[in-house]
């Protein structure tokens, strides 16, 4: 046997082996575990060393039978040695399972935790199997409450790393947790969904290539800071890592590891936004590209930046409350601290979170200085204190006096009246009564209260006659401040006798000495003894004499002699500046000017005598008068008299230590010169006297000329420019501007002193201005004179047609004459060919527009369903309301579905099967009635959206309850009626509210006006000409179509036009850009263009709105706020606007002064 017999045998030997080795590999099959899907836990810390509850969830692909095992085996660096069967739970589907330590018993699972590994064994028989495709729950630690209750918890490892849980067992399929353990405490586990992708694997008997996708597990943020963070999350086999990651859920940035192959992943995210919440994803690709990609998570970096405090004011400042105020560069809470030291301890906040801080203070004390703090939180906890401030409560104003006080003399009594002062606070007024003087104070014990009450009058009786009283009236408010006080004196009198006349003289004539008989018998002259009078006793008066004084001379006002109590105050006629004093008395000279200060406008503004010497006042204004005495001494009493009225002046000592004596007066009415005389009386007796000259100036006014007079324009408006050219600032100095008169058209201004002009408005007149006029004595009061605007004159037309019957029967013969011609002309009866199916085309293409685009089929459905509505009209009670979210005013022609509720999807999306259909009328109104069930609404109307996102957290809006988001709705009871009130929110499109494009729809309008009968008119002609049943038919539908058209395109009619009007001519206004805005997020609500008449309207809804008006080459004007809460109904909102050229702000300031 040679070689080449024998290699071919040993060839096919090793042949036939290598055949039966494939054929016998061929034949086995290679098992692979499965993977569980969704694995995660979601522990409660994942910090050193802490005690913490697992809830570990899984889904198994393949399920758990009867007598199989699942094993969780832990890491040996957890403390699990405490954990007993109490501690533990099992759910499937959210069904718990019922657990013990063994299956002796006739619970499902056995649960034993021994050396790290958790084994968990579906017992036989009890009905515990678990199907493929379950979520598995196993809950370890106090949150197992379904088999017993936990009380132990597994403790992590005390040395910060990555640990691993095992998930294996005999049931099959395979997993791992990782748990990124630190110290820190800022880590955040989120769960994840893992989204599995891979390409498509080969067939066969043998092992195809890998085609599963990792698996994503245990996602954590981690390391927050203000600029970054790391993301981990682990992957059942090795794979590469990607964060997706931006401030939306379209991310926008990527940091990736694409060429490493981990099962432990972790990126840190840096160069973050501090306080930013951002939206990320996790990516991980295996080494055959097989991807798997989380669910979208968020986080938010830390915010480590307090808010910055600006503004602080301090406003809305009185006797016993004020406001602070100030802002914050982020949305913090509000908080302030105050008192009336730097230890404050009053608190007064607000939690919510705001840009712009206001806080009211109450209970305050009048005239009192406080300190007080701000401070402000963030959402983040960070807080920002402000410095200490200061704020000072107004003091309590004491009551003006009372004016006019005059006194009336009667026989045995004095009547006394006034006018009371205009304070708000007044409470009553006292009436002091004395014989030597004046009273000094309203509590004077050499007086007598003789009233207390608030009173206008008051007549002393029981009073000598022939003796002078004195009077002093004292106003006083609610905390018993009283003003400074008015005087007067007077004296009763006796009605006067009637002396009989000469010619009733019982002598008939006076004959001479020498004639009388018996002469010698008669007294003589001075030398004769008998001509002496009887002496008066020492200490005695002579009854119904004047009172003398010590020397024996009479004290009479009148009598030339300023003798005993009489004073410049009180007989000017006596005291005057040249009559001599009396022995014992000493007067001192008079002076022009001294310490006296005339305090105006709320004491803003300080008055003093002008080069002519004189103070100027406006009428009838209240004047603080203070005199600084310069040597005060006890006793002192200073009294001025203006204008007839004596009042005194109250003593007041400064912080300094100076004595100012005050009172507040009213001026007089009338304008003119006046001495104001200020008597001080000292207690010695002196007397000194100053006399100052008080002009009182007359009031501005507007006026025009007719014929060679000047007439008043009354209810004019008067603007105060500063010679900066803006309008004057009033309220420092407590006055208005602009200022409306009243029918007397006067105004006036006390001013800081400068270069002023005024301007003066009146409807029908052209807008007048004064020339520059610089004051300085702080009155400002010029008058104006107004023209009237020119107006063309209307000229009515005459009457065209007159007559009756009569007309007609002269007009009917030529209207059939005339329809013959039109029928006898050439070419007549083809174009009426022609007409008829262009018409016929037009009205098609007219219903399909309104179709389109003016809800033609909801206004149909409406059309032949609102009918129906009678039938239960009995019984409907009320009905559910579709209005604008913004204007609150109702949705015409909106189509509201009611669905059954059925199922909802993955998303919460609702399924449902449609029950019922309604189009809203016009005032939006819908009903349903419905049997038990659940149900949900959906809305749809051209131009708004649904469910409305303005007001998505609001239950009530204003007048409407029930407020509809789109939510499931539940009928428990039979026929209920459902008519919830549901809100659409308008389209955002901003190209609609531009003025060019306004000013274009309302120009088509026009035409689409013009144009939209021709089709009407034309069928019309053609009826008239050719009388048939189809022009007639033609004729109907052109009619049809246009009414439908006037009915959807055609807006509404106001009742009631808005006019913007040129502010210097009074013409109105066109092409000016209106615009109305809801007021609490400031949102759009509509636009619109005035007319050639100037004309505009809004239709606005019970809500809060702020309109502005704008044109080019004048000032924008804002009104706000426009506030309709109260409204029930819709309104108009249609008020006059005027407009100022832009030009004539810039003329002001050009002034040289």
């Amino acid at each position: 046997m040679n070689f080449c017999d024998v290699f071919p045998r040993f060839l096919q030997h090793a042949l036939i082996f290598l055949a039966a080795t494939l054929v016998s590999l061929g034949g086995c099959s290679v098992a692979y575990a499965a993977t569980i899907t969704t694995a995660h836990d979601i522990p409660s810390s994942l910090q050193l060393s802490q005690s913490v509850d697992h809830a570990v969830t899984f889904t198994t692909p393949t399920g758990v039978a009867e007598g199989q095992t699942i094993i969780f085996t832990f890491s040996s660096a957890f403390g699990t040695g405490a954990v007993v069967e109490n501690d533990m739970d099992i759910s499937d589907d959210g069904v718990d399972l019922t657990t013990a330590s063994d299956c002796t018993g006739s619970e499902q699972v056995s649960a034993v935790m021994a050396a790290d590994i958790l084994t968990m064994t579906v017992c036989a028989g009890d009905g515990g199997s678990i199907a493929a495709g379950s979520i598995i729950v196993v809950e370890i630690g106090t949150n197992a409450t379904a088999s017993g209750t936990g009380s132990n918890q597994i403790t992590n490892p005390s040395t910060g790393g990555t640990y691993f849980l095992a998930v294996s067992g005999t049931f099959g399929d395979r997993g791992t947790i990782l748990y990124p353990i630190s110290s820190s405490t800022d880590q955040v586990t989120v769960s994840a969904t893992v989204s599995v992708t891979g390409g498509d694997g080969g067939g066969g008997s043998t092992p195809t290539a890998d085609t599963t996708a990792p698996s994503i597990s245990s996602i954590t943020v981690s390391g927050l800071t203000a600029s970054q963070a790391t993301i981990s999350w682990t992957t059942s086999e090795m794979a590469t890592s990607a964060v997706d990651y931006g401030t939306t859920a379209s991310f926008g940035y990527t940091s990736s590891s694409p060429y490493t192959y981990v099962t432990s992943h972790s990126i840190t995210l840096t160069g973050l936004s501090e306080g930013q919440t951002y939206y990320f994803r996790v990516r991980s690709s295996d080494t055959y590209s097989n991807q798997a990609t989380s669910s979208t998570q968020t986080f938010t970096t830390l915010d480590t930046t307090a808010p910055a405090i600006t503004m602080i004011e301090v406003v809305d400042i009185t006797t016993s409350s004020a406001r602070a105020t100030w802002t914050t560069n982020e949305s913090a809470t509000s908080v302030i601290e105050y008192g009336t030291t730097t230890s404050y301890g009053s608190t007064s906040s607000d939690l919510s979170f705001v840009t712009s801080h206001s806080i009211l203070l109450t209970g305050l004390t009048d005239g009192t200085t406080y300190h007080f703090f701000v401070q402000s939180s963030d959402a983040s906890g960070n807080s920002t204190t402000s410095s200490d401030q200061t704020f000072t409560t107004d003091a309590d104003d004491v009551p003006a006096n009372v004016s006019s006080l005059t006194v009336t003399e009667e026989d045995t009594q004095l009547t006394l009246s006034w006018i009371n002062p205009s304070d708000t606070d007044l409470t009553g007024i006292r009436g002091l009564i004395c014989t030597d003087g004046y009273p000094t104070s309203p509590s004077d014990t050499d007086c007598t209260v003789i009233f207390d009450g608030l009173l206008t009058s008051f007549i002393a009786t029981g009073l000598m006659n022939d003796t002078t009283y004195y009077f002093g009236v004292f106003a006083y408010d609610a905390a018993l401040q009283f003003a400074s006080g008015a005087l007067a004196s007077g004296m009763p009198r006796a009605s006067e006798e009637e002396l009989p006349s000469d010619e009733e003289t019982p002598d008939e004539e006076d004959p001479g000495d020498d004639d009388i008989p018996g002469d010698e018998d008669v007294p003589g002259d001075d030398d004769t003894p008998g001509d002496e009078e009887t002496p008066i006793e020492e200490g005695e008066e002579d009854e119904g004499q004047p009172p003398s004084d010590t020397t024996g001379e009479t004290k009479t006002c009148g009598d030339g002699v300023c003798a005993g109590e009489e004073t410049l105050a009180i007989c000017p006629d006596d005291c005057g500046e040249d009559v001599p004093p009396q022995e014992g008395e000493t007067i001192e000279p008079s002076e022009e000017g001294g310490n006296m200060q005339f305090l105006v406008a709320e004491d803003s503004l300080s008055l003093f005598t002008t080069d002519s010497g004189v103070v100027k006042i406006l009428p009838e204004t209240l004047v603080h008068l203070v005199f600084e005495s310069v040597q005060p001494e006890e006793g002192i009493s200073i009294l001025i008299t203006l204008d007839d009225q004596t009042y005194l002046l109250t003593p007041t000592v400064s912080k300094e230590g100076n004595v100012f004596f005050e009172a507040e007066i009213l001026s007089p009415l009338t304008p003119g010169l006046f001495p104001l005389i200020l008597t001080t009386i000292l207690q010695g007796g002196t007397i000194t006297t100053q006399i100052f000259t008080i002009e009182i100036e007359g009031y501005g006014y507007a006026f025009e000329i007719k014929g060679e007079e000047q007439v008043i324009i009354g209810d004019t408006v008067f603007t105060l420019y500063a010679e900066d050219g803006t309008v004057w600032d009033s309220s420092p100095f407590f006055q208005w501007n602009p200022f409306s008169s009243d029918t007397s058209g006067q105004y006036a201004w006390y001013v800081p002193n400068g270069s002023y002009v005024v301007r003066a408005q009146h409807e029908g007149y052209q807008m007048a201005q004064s020339a520059w006029v610089t004051v300085a004595d702080h009155v400002f009061a010029v008058s104006i004179e107004m023209s009237p605007l020119v107006v063309q004159p209307f000229f009515e037309g005459q009457t065209i047609f007159s007559g009756g019957a009569s007309f007609l029967s002269d007009v009917v013969p030529q209207i059939e004459q005339t329809q013959q011609a039109i029928q006898d002309l050439p070419g007549v009866e083809t174009a009426i060919d022609i007409s008829v199916p262009v018409l016929v085309i037009n009205a098609g293409a007219g219903v399909l527009l309104m179709g389109s685009a003016f809800n033609l089929l909801p206004f149909l459905q409406y059309l032949f369903t609102s009918p129906l509505l009678l039938f239960w009209r009995k019984k409907r009670q009320k009905y559910g309301v579709v209005y604008h979210a913004y204007r609150k005013t109702p949705v015409d022609l909106a189509t509201v579905r009611l669905y059954r509720l059925t199922g909802k999807t993955t998303e919460g999306t609702f399924l449902g099967k449609l029950v019922k259909s309604c189009v809203t009328n016009k005032e939006g109104k819908y009903a349903f009635f419905a049997p038990p069930g659940k149900y949900y609404l959906t809305i749809s109307k051209s131009g708004y959206t649904f469910p409305s996102n303005y007001l998505v957290q609001e239950k009530t809006d204003g007048n409407f309850l029930d407020v509809y988001h789109g939510e499931e709705v539940e009928v428990t009871s039979d026929s209920a009626l459902l008519t919830p009130n549901i809100p659409l929110d308008p389209q955002e499109v901003t190209q609609a509210h531009t003025p060019a494009r306004i000013i274009l729809i309302t120009r088509l309008r026009w035409i689409q006006q013009i144009i939209a009968p021709s089709g009407v008119f034309l069928s019309l002609v053609i009826l008239f000409i050719e009388p048939s049943w189809i022009a007639g038919g033609l004729f109907a539908l052109q009619a049809v179509v246009y009414g439908f058209s006037k009915r959807l395109a055609v807006s509404r009619k106001p009742f009631k036009w808005g006019i913007v009007y040129d502010k210097t001519t009074g013409r109105p206004l066109a092409n000016v850009v209106a615009r109305i805005f809801e007021e609490k997020y400031h949102r759009l609500v509509e636009t619109q263009v005035t007319d050639s008449k100037g004309r505009y309207n809004f239709l606005l809804g019970p809500n809060q709105y702020a309109a502005r008006f704008e044109r080019e080459g004048f000032v924008p004007v804002e009104v706000k706020p426009i506030d309709f809460t109260k409204e029930k109904e819709s309104k108009d909102f249609s008020t006059e606007v005027s407009l100022e050229p832009e030009h004539l702000l810039k003329d002001i300031p050009s002034q040289d002064h």
